[in-house]
């Protein structure tokens, strides 16, 4: 597709270029929604997912103050794609 894109000169057309450029992106967005609706969850990125203080020590034990002990975290527009407009959720 690019080699097609690129004249005899060596130079790509700019109307080309940006069709390939948004082309990219139309496919990195839906392997993004596609990641988003097959893994929702993801881990507490303070905790690295143990859901306890990472600064615990003998005097400091407890729950990570970001995540509240759930080490699970939604990602970000994972509510979007678990709606039940787009077929998922409850």
């Amino acid at each position: 597709m690019l080699a097609g894109a690129i004249g005899s000169s060596g130079h790509a057309d700019s109307g080309t270029l940006a069709a390939i450029a948004v082309g990219l992106f139309v496919v990195a967005g839906g392997s993004w929604a596609v990641s988003l609706r097959l893994w929702p969850y993801t881990r507490c990125s303070w905790c690295n997912g143990t859901g306890r203080n990472p600064g615990s020590s003998g005097r400091r034990h407890g729950r990570c103050w970001f995540c509240k002990g759930k080490p699970e975290r939604l990602r970000r527009g994972a509510r979007l794609f678990r709606s039940k407009r787009w077929g998922g959720g409850k």
